[in-house]
């Protein structure tokens, strides 16, 4: 009898120890399931679902002795190495291209300013993710009609968009429009005449810098288009103050409806204006080129805007240096301020809220 009762205490034992450790272990899991479920929150990202990243950099020249050090190491996406992926990851990535592509035809000798690119130095745009370029520019035209048809060829090829030049005016003043996340983004593109003929009605060429023309164009995609984005190639060069006319252009646009006017040619960064409900870049510099002849042409700013639906949210100054005659890489804190400071950014952050409060 006593054998029986002390069987049955040693059973109730084991079965208390048993209802103890299956507690536990449903507990551990259930707080282990927490935790994890606390990580996946804190991992998700907190930007809203139609936000949309734009990104731009000034002249890309891929001629002259651009080309020479992309030979030499036999690399055709060497000038963007450094700086391709904060191109790549944004919805739409904008650069100048002052090089027109020519399969053939001699190399740019040191210190001519009549560029050709080899048709291979579009891997680097491509490895950014270049999606759209500005041909209009008064170097489009520096390897004659035949190397402005392989250029468009080129790019089309290559599914890289372009702006600002066409077989007749119509086709020249026409946006290339981009839909992300159902916005429309539109971007209009023009340049002073100087070496580059216009574009006429039955004749091609450029969109030139005609105010009253630019304001019909912006007016007129303001029905087609969510924003709209101007670039402009202009000003004088090497100097960081724009002129009356860039000025006077650029406010014609904010006026007439366009949200972001983007500046290049002068190769050097510019002053930069918030005006009315739009903003204002009067030079982002030079992104790849070879003018080592002095630091100010080494420098130019990465401009990130990021959009909440139609509407820009910041915008985002990130200062480049380029290096050994072809490529950018992103300036370090001392020299990024210098370059802000020149671009009127007072500042060591060159994030800008655009939004009211």
């Amino acid at each position: 009898m006593y054998k029986m009762r002390s069987l049955w205490a040693y059973l109730l034992i084991l079965v208390v120890i048993g209802i103890f450790l299956i507690t536990f272990f449903v507990k551990a899991i259930a707080f282990q399931s927490e935790i994890n479920t606390t990580r996946e929150v804190i991992r998700k990202p907190t930007k809203p679902a139609n936000q949309i990243s734009l990104i731009f950099g000034g002249d890309v020249m891929l001629a002259r002795t651009v080309e020479q050090k992309i030979l030499a190491v036999d690399d055709w996406s060497l000038p963007f190495r450094k700086v391709y992926k904060e191109f790549k990851k944004a919805d739409l990535s904008f650069a100048n291209l002052e090089s027109p592509f020519r399969d053939g035809g001699s190399a740019t000798p040191n210190g001519s300013t009549v560029f050709r690119a080899l048709p291979k130095t579009i891997n680097g745009l491509k490895l950014a993710g270049i999606d759209i370029v500005s041909l209009a520019n008064n170097h489009f035209g520096d390897q004659g009609i035949s190397g402005e048809i392989y250029t468009l060829n080129h790019l089309n090829d290559n599914k890289i968009k372009y702006c600002g030049i066409g077989n007749n005016s119509n086709e020249a003043h026409s946006a290339a429009i981009f839909e992300v996340k159902k916005i429309k983004i539109a971007y209009l593109c023009y340049a002073y005449p100087e070496t580059m003929s216009v574009a006429e009605e039955n004749s091609p060429g450029i969109a030139n810098m005609d105010i009253e023309q630019m304001k019909k164009d912006v007016e007129n995609f303001t029905q087609n288009a969510d924003f709209i984005i101007v670039s402009m190639h202009a000003g004088s060069e090497y100097t960081h103050k724009p002129g009356t006319s860039q000025i006077n252009f650029a406010q014609a646009a904010i006026d007439s409806g366009a949200d972001l006017v983007i500046g290049h040619h002068p190769h050097v960064v510019q002053t930069t204006e918030k005006y009315k409900d739009g903003y204002i870049i009067y030079s982002l510099g030079n992104l790849v080129f070879d003018q080592m002849w002095s630091e100010e042409t080494q420098q130019g700013v990465v401009a990130k805007v990021d959009l909440v639906g139609d509407k820009m949210e910041t915008i985002e100054f990130k200062p480049i240096h380029i290096y050994d005659y072809n490529q950018p890489d992103w300036a370090d804190e001392s020299e990024a301020t210098a370059i802000l400071g020149d671009m009127g950014l007072e500042t060591n952050n060159v994030t800008l809220s655009v939004v009211e409060e």
